[in-house]
């Protein structure tokens, strides 16, 4: 189901070092990373987000640490992890999203009902995590502020700065450039829900695309 890119369409920089290039270059399948992943998280943070946009409506934002900041690297650079699955189509790009969601949502279950955080419903928190709207990302820790403009890491030819005009277009390819290597996390941000159980839609409709034409959103 889901895809390896070529290396003639993930071109990782030469200056980026030979082992970890070939590591990303040959790295396991999709399913088989994300497997790992939720093997090797020893730890899961879990946080409630209100909605800026609609005050009565709250989500389940989750983080998991991994032991091997080598299986994130897999997830977020590898050219069969989450970003090219969203290369090759924005459709099979949700569909590795719904994958992996649905896996981390496991884990942040049972961490939820383990020790439920004051004030909050375990029916509201399944509900936001476990819906359709969930989504996952590497964690955006200090790699992301210290993005460098000129960063040419990985080599997608539709996310080249060469290829674009639009400012926003190009400050999201900024950081669709990067191959963050040292992240150990990643975060799991349930749907929005209200506390009478009631869903919003997903906020950022643009997100596939985005991730296909840009690698970031």
């Amino acid at each position: 189901m889901y895809v390896r890119i070529d290396e003639n369409r993930w071109k990782i920089a030469e200056t980026v070092a030979f082992e970890r290039r070939n590591q990303l270059l040959n790295a396991p399948d999709f399913q088989v990373i994300v497997d790992l992943i939720v093997r090797g998280i020893d730890k899961v943070s879990v946080a409630r987000e209100p909605c800026e946009k609609s005050h009565d409506y709250f989500r389940v934002v989750a983080t998991l640490h991994c032991a091997q900041s080598l299986l994130v690297d897999f997830f977020h650079n590898a050219n069969t992890g989450y970003r090219a699955q969203y290369l090759e189509s924005p459709s099979l790009g949700d569909t590795a999203n719904g994958y992996c969601s649905q896996q981390f949502a496991s884990l942040v279950e049972a961490r939820v009902r383990k020790r439920l955080p004051r004030d909050w419903s375990l029916d509201w928190a399944l509900r936001s995590i476990h819906s359709k709207c969930a989504k996952s990302w590497i964690h955006q820790g200090l790699w992301v502020r210290n993005a460098r403009e000129d960063c040419e890491d990985l080599k997608i030819e539709t996310w080249s700065p060469n290829a674009l005009t639009n400012m926003d277009a190009r400050k999201k390819a900024r950081y669709g450039r990067q191959l963050p290597g040292k992240e150990s996390r990643i975060d799991l941000k349930g749907a929005w829900v209200s506390m009478d159980l009631m869903c919003l839609d997903s906020l950022k409709p643009e997100r596939a695309d985005d991730i296909h034409r840009y690698g970031f959103t």
